[in-house]
C-alpha cells in the first residue's frame, strides 16, 4: 500500500507540472531541435525540406512544414515568434501563422509573413512584395535585408495586432478591423486572425532558403493591446487593388519642411501605403550632408529617393545615384518667345533631350508648361507633342509621375502613355503628414485599364 501510494504522489506530481509547463505563458519554446523535423510535418513534398549544418533547409516543388508539436496539436492564438532566415538570390518562401494542415496547395488560413529580397516572379506573373510585408495586405515594396546573410524576423501577434520587424525594424505594424476588407478565400480564413500554427514555406524548385533559432513565447489568449479596432479598412479599394499586386507607393514626399517622420510612419502602417523620402539635388555634391539624408532615414521602413533639376544637373556619378533609390526630375526651364507654337517646340525638345540624359527615374509633373505658355495649354499640348515627350520617356524607361493632388497628367496623356508601354509612379498621396484617398490614381487604374505591372517600383 505505501508502495502504491508513493507511485501515485509521484504520478500525480508529474501530471501537475506537465500540465503546469503546458499551460505557463511568456517564456520562449524552441520549435527546432537543430537536429531533424521532430515536431514538424510537411504536407505535398516532403522531400522538399532537410535539416542540414543545424538549419532546416527549403528547396524543392512547393511544400509547406507545419509545426505540430510533439502530440500533433499544436496551437496558438497570442504569441511573439522569432526565426532567422537567410536566403539565397531569387529567393521566394515565406512564414504562415494562424495556420492549419491541408493536403496540397498554398495555404488558405491565416496569414503569410513574406519572404523575400530579389525574387523576381516567373511566368507572366511578376511578384513585387518584398520581405516583412503581411502579403496582400500590407505589403511593402523595398527590400530591407540581403540575400546570403543570416537576419531575424520577429512576429507578435496580440487580439487583432499584428507586428513584423527584420532585424529590431519595424516593418509592419497592422490592426485588423472588425469587419476587413478581402478579396481572397475568406470563407477558409484566409488573411484573418483567428488561431493555429506555423508553417514554412517552400515555394519552387529556384528557392532556397535557410531556418534557424526558431522559437515562440505564448501570451495570454485574453491579453489586448491598448489599441483602437477600427470598424473596417481605411481604403478598402487600397487593400483590394494591393491584393491584386497594385504597388502604391507615394515617392515625392519631400524631406524638407515640416515632414513629420512619425506621422508619416503612422500613416504607413494605417494605409499601407509605401513611402519615398525625397532629398534635393543640392546636396548631391556633398557627402557629408548624403550621409546625414542616409542615416537618418535608413532607420525606417522608407524609400529614399534625390530630386533633381535634369536640366541644370549634367551627370550623377553611379555611385551617388546608388545612395539612393531613384532619382526623380522635375523641369523647371521657362521659354521666352513670344510665339507661342514656336515657344512650346522649344520647350518639348528641352523635355526631350532631358529624359535622353538617362539622369532621372521618374519624370515628375509631366503635363505643367511654364507660366508663360500655361494659359495656350489646351491648344499647345497637341497628340503630336505629347507623342514626341511620350516616347522619349518610354525609350529611355522613365516612368511617368501621377499626382494625386493635382490630378496630372491629364487621362488622354496617361492613356497615350499606357499604350506607348510606359511605367507609371505615384505622388500627393501623402499631404500635410496625412495620407489622403489616393481618388486620382485608382480612376487612371480603372479609366487607362492599368494592370500592376505598369507601376514603376525603385529597384523591381
Amino acid at each position: 500500500m505505501k508502495n502504491f501510494l508513493k507511485l501515485a504522489a509521484v504520478f500525480f506530481s508529474m501530471v501537475f507540472i506537465q500540465c503546469g509547463k503546458e499551460q505557463k505563458t511568456d517564456e520562449w519554446i524552441e520549435l527546432f531541435n537543430g537536429k531533424d523535423l521532430s515536431g514538424w510535418k510537411a504536407n505535398e513534398n516532403p522531400e522538399s525540406f532537410s535539416v542540414r549544418d543545424g538549419n532546416i533547409v527549403a528547396n524543392g516543388k512547393r511544400s509547406h512544414l507545419l509545426y505540430v508539436g510533439e502530440d500533433g496539436q499544436a496551437d496558438f492564438k497570442n504569441f511573439e515568434f522569432s526565426i532567422d532566415v537567410m536566403t539565397y538570390h531569387l529567393t521566394n518562401s515565406g512564414v504562415y501563422f494562424h495556420t492549419a494542415h491541408q493536403p496540397e496547395g498554398w495555404l488558405s488560413k491565416g496569414y503569410e509573413m513574406q519572404i523575400n529580397s530579389t525574387h523576381r516572379g516567373g511566368g507572366d506573373y511578376k511578384e513585387v512584395k518584398k520581405g516583412g510585408s503581411l502579403y496582400s495586405i500590407r505589403n511593402v515594396y523595398k527590400a530591407f535585408v540581403k540575400d546570403s546573410v543570416w537576419y531575424t524576423m520577429n512576429l507578435r501577434v496580440v487580439g487583432k495586432h499584428i507586428q513584423i520587424r527584420m532585424d529590431g525594424k519595424l516593418i509592419v505594424d497592422y490592426v485588423e478591423p472588425v469587419t476587413p476588407s478581402r478579396y481572397r478565400e475568406v470563407d477558409k480564413g484566409q488573411d484573418l486572425l483567428s488561431h493555429g500554427t506555423f508553417a514554412l514555406q517552400g515555394h519552387d524548385v529556384e528557392s532556397t532558403v535557410f531556418f534557424k533559432n526558431i522559437r515562440v513565447k505564448k501570451l495570454d489568449d485574453q491579453l489586448q493591446d491598448s489599441i483602437a479596432i477600427p470598424q473596417t479598412d481605411i481604403f478598402p479599394r487600397v487593400v483590394e487593388l494591393q491584393s491584386h499586386h497594385f504597388a502604391f507607393i507615394d515617392s515625392n514626399i519631400k524631406s524638407n519642411g515640416d515632414l513629420n517622420i512619425d506621422s508619416a510612419l503612422h500613416q504607413f502602417y494605417t494605409t499601407g501605403i509605401n513611402l519615398g523620402i525625397v532629398t534635393h539635388d543640392s546636396i548631391f555634391t556633398d557627402d557629408a550632408a548624403v550621409s546625414a539624408f542616409t542615416m537618418m532615414y535608413n532607420e525606417y521602413p522608407v524609400f529614399l529617393g534625390l530630386e533633381i533639376d535634369p536640366v541644370k544637373t549634367k551627370e550623377i556619378t553611379p555611385e551617388r545615384k546608388n545612395q539612393f533609390d531613384y532619382s526623380i526630375g522635375k523641369i523647371k526651364g521657362d521659354v521666352y518667345i513670344k510665339n507661342p507654337q514656336i515657344a512650346m517646340d522649344s520647350y518639348v525638345k528641352l523635355i526631350v533631350e532631358t529624359l535622353n540624359k538617362k539622369n532621372i527615374d521618374i519624370w515628375s509633373s509631366a503635363t505643367v508648361l511654364p507660366e508663360s505658355l500655361a494659359r495656350d495649354y489646351k491648344t499647345l499640348w497637341t497628340k503630336a507633342r505629347m507623342m514626341e515627350v511620350i516616347d522619349a520617356a518610354r525609350q529611355n524607361n522613365v516612368a511617368i509621375e501621377i499626382d494625386n493632388v493635382h490630378r496630372l497628367p491629364e487621362i488622354e496623356f496617361l492613356r497615350l502613355a499606357k499604350e506607348k508601354g510606359c511605367r507609371f509612379a505615384n505622388s500627393g498621396m501623402f499631404v500635410n503628414n496625412r495620407i489622403t484617398q489616393p481618388d486620382y490614381f485608382i480612376e487612371v487604374i480603372d479609366a487607362c485599364k492599368l494592370d500592376y505591372k505598369d507601376i514603376y517600383i525603385p529597384g523591381n
